[in-house]
């Protein structure tokens, strides 16, 4: 069977929509919370689908033929919809009940292209007005200020290519001799749709891990992600053989200042006191929030004179508030050479460390208390 330059282009877009989709069904194993790789893949591979039907070989059956002709008509009405579904999803937004009834439209049509045969000009007719009606949706959703953000610009603009490319097919459909160009319109629609959207696809996923990984008020590493790392990191100094340090700090007299001055005023205390942390630690350091008002450094190669000097350089970075004293204490365990300490064990020794620090007056810098040698 010899294929024209339009239909190999057909055929071009119908394989790219199968990959993707079969991509997106890969990518759902790894993260099944995940609804817009459902809506995503069903869009795309309904898509290859709808590609392909008309370069098949002719079915010599009637009945087959007939078959594939009322599933094209009724993907017609179903891809606009789960496109719009998709942006939806994918940008979090509101399906309100007036989405939800132009929506219906659509669904009817569908149920009409599955029983109604494949010649009806019904169908066709009522595939422009729900084609129509989905525009009309996109153009409601966009015209909301809060949805027009700049991270979401480029989700709308894939979404509108993509109609575009739904309206261009479905009216070449009225039109004399389409029939060889068929396909083509919503194709490279589609390829324009997934290319746009990779880049929001990528923000997104960078802004579920940082906010997975990242405390909100501080900006510094969360407890869970600071346990892992300093579980590695230990393990790695058991087996070289050298030093690492856990602090925990904290601000004097934090509970009474915060009755004091407030809940903002404090966390404005707190992010000054965590951006201080942040500018004074090495980049092969870690910090990280333990509780509202205590925070985890983490040393790496460093033994108690190294873990000294970093503390210093963190009160000296943190000025506290303009014409208050505010005083840091600290308590710094280290894991020694020949130690064979958990990461929970060690934080708690920095932790009894800090206690008796803030027992002893607070605004000073404690090592942990070693058991005495026992004699030979």
């Amino acid at each position: 069977m010899t294929f024209t330059l339009p239909q190999v282009l057909v055929l071009f877009c119908a394989l790219a929509a199968a990959s993707f989709g079969a991509l997106a069904l890969l990518l759902l194993r790894w993260n099944h919370a995940r609804t817009e790789l459902v809506l995503y893949a069903t869009l795309a591979l309904a898509i290859a689908f709808w590609l392909a039907t008309p370069l098949l070989t002719p079915v010599p059956i009637p009945v087959s033929r007939e078959i594939l002709g009322r599933l094209v008509h009724a993907l017609s009405f179903v891809l606009p919809a789960v496109g719009f579904l998709f942006l939806l999803r994918f940008l979090s937004l509101p399906f309100t009940a007036g989405l939800r009834a132009l929506l219906a439209v659509p669904l009817v049509g569908t149920f009409m292209a599955l029983f109604l045969p494949a010649a009806n000009p019904l169908v066709g007719a009522l595939a422009v007005v729900s084609v129509g009606l989905v525009s009309v949706g996109f153009l409601i959703v966009f015209s909301r200020k809060e949805n027009r953000r700049r991270d979401t610009a480029l989700a709308f603009v894939a979404t509108a290519f993509l109609l575009a490319g739904a309206t261009l097919e479905t009216g070449s459909k009225w039109t004399p001799g389409p029939a060889e160009y068929s396909g083509i319109f919503f194709g490279f629609a589609f390829l324009v749709f997934t290319a746009l959207l990779l880049p929001t696809v990528a923000d997104e996923e960078r802004r579920l891990f940082a906010r997975a990984t990242t405390d909100a008020l501080t900006g510094l590493a969360t407890r869970s992600l600071f346990l892992g790392r300093a579980a590695e990191e230990l393990v790695r100094a058991e087996r070289t053989r050298r030093a690492a340090a856990i602090v925990v700090l904290g601000i004097d007299g934090f509970g009474a200042l915060e009755k004091e001055m407030g809940r903002e005023r404090a966390d404005e205390v707190l992010l000054a006191f965590g951006q201080a942390i942040g500018r004074s630690i090495r980049g092969i350091d870690l910090a990280a929030r333990r509780s509202r008002d205590e925070f985890l450094v983490l040393l790496v190669e460093a033994d108690e004179t190294n873990a000294a000097i970093a503390v210093e350089r963190i009160r000296a970075a943190f000025a506290g508030e303009p014409g208050r004293a505010l005083t840091l204490s600290a308590g710094i365990a280290v894991h020694g050479r020949l130690d064979k300490t958990l990461c929970d064990a060690l934080i708690e020794r920095a932790e009894n460390t800090l206690g008796r620090a803030r027992a002893a007056g607070g605004n000073r810098i404690l090592y942990e208390e070693r058991p005495a040698a026992l004699p030979a």
